[in-house]
Protein backbone atom coordinates (compact mmCIF):
# COMPACT_ATOMS: atom_id res chain seq x y z
CA UNK A 1 0.00 0.00 0.00
CA UNK A 2 1.40 3.34 -1.00
CA UNK A 3 1.26 6.74 0.66
CA UNK A 4 -1.44 7.98 -1.70
CA UNK A 5 -3.68 5.01 -0.85
CA UNK A 6 -3.17 5.67 2.86
CA UNK A 7 -4.05 9.35 2.39
CA UNK A 8 -7.29 8.34 0.66
CA UNK A 9 -8.17 5.94 3.49
CA UNK A 10 -7.44 8.62 6.10
CA UNK A 11 -9.55 11.20 4.27
CA UNK A 12 -12.57 8.85 4.33
CA UNK A 13 -12.15 7.91 8.01
CA UNK A 14 -13.33 4.83 9.84
CA UNK A 15 -15.83 2.44 8.35
CA UNK A 16 -16.74 -1.24 8.53
CA UNK A 17 -13.52 -1.92 6.64
CA UNK A 18 -11.21 0.70 8.19
CA UNK A 19 -10.15 0.88 11.84
CA UNK A 20 -7.97 3.73 13.14
CA UNK A 21 -6.31 3.34 16.53
CA UNK A 22 -4.13 5.88 18.33
CA UNK A 23 -2.71 3.29 20.72
CA UNK A 24 -3.13 -0.27 21.83
CA UNK A 25 -2.45 -1.78 25.19
CA UNK A 26 -2.14 -5.46 24.40
CA UNK A 27 -1.79 -7.92 21.58
CA UNK A 28 -5.28 -9.07 22.53
CA UNK A 29 -6.68 -5.62 21.59
CA UNK A 30 -5.17 -5.89 18.13
CA UNK A 31 -6.27 -9.53 17.77
CA UNK A 32 -9.90 -8.59 18.44
CA UNK A 33 -9.82 -5.89 15.78
CA UNK A 34 -8.20 -8.17 13.21
CA UNK A 35 -10.75 -10.92 13.94
CA UNK A 36 -13.57 -8.42 13.54
CA UNK A 37 -12.23 -7.26 10.19
CA UNK A 38 -11.67 -10.81 8.98
CA UNK A 39 -15.24 -11.77 9.90
CA UNK A 40 -16.53 -9.16 7.46
CA UNK A 41 -15.07 -8.39 4.06
CA UNK A 42 -11.56 -7.76 5.39
CA UNK A 43 -10.15 -4.33 5.91
CA UNK A 44 -7.36 -2.08 7.04
CA UNK A 45 -6.06 -1.40 10.54
CA UNK A 46 -3.91 1.71 10.91
CA UNK A 47 -2.12 2.09 14.24
CA UNK A 48 -0.88 5.43 15.52
CA UNK A 49 -3.71 7.35 13.85
CA UNK A 50 -6.43 9.36 15.62
CA UNK A 51 -10.12 8.94 14.78
CA UNK A 52 -9.84 12.27 12.97
CA UNK A 53 -7.18 10.79 10.66
CA UNK A 54 -4.20 12.59 12.16
CA UNK A 55 -1.02 10.48 12.10
CA UNK A 56 0.44 10.45 15.62
CA UNK A 57 2.81 7.49 15.55
CA UNK A 58 3.32 4.93 18.29
CA UNK A 59 5.72 5.38 21.15
CA UNK A 60 8.42 2.73 21.38
CA UNK A 61 7.79 2.02 25.07
CA UNK A 62 4.14 1.21 24.30
CA UNK A 63 5.25 -1.48 21.88
CA UNK A 64 7.67 -2.94 24.39
CA UNK A 65 4.91 -3.43 26.96
CA UNK A 66 2.98 -5.69 24.58
CA UNK A 67 5.62 -8.42 24.59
Amino acid sequence: MGIEQIKIILSKGESQEVELKETFHSNQDISKIICGLSNTLGGVLLLGVSNEGKVLGIKENLLLRTR
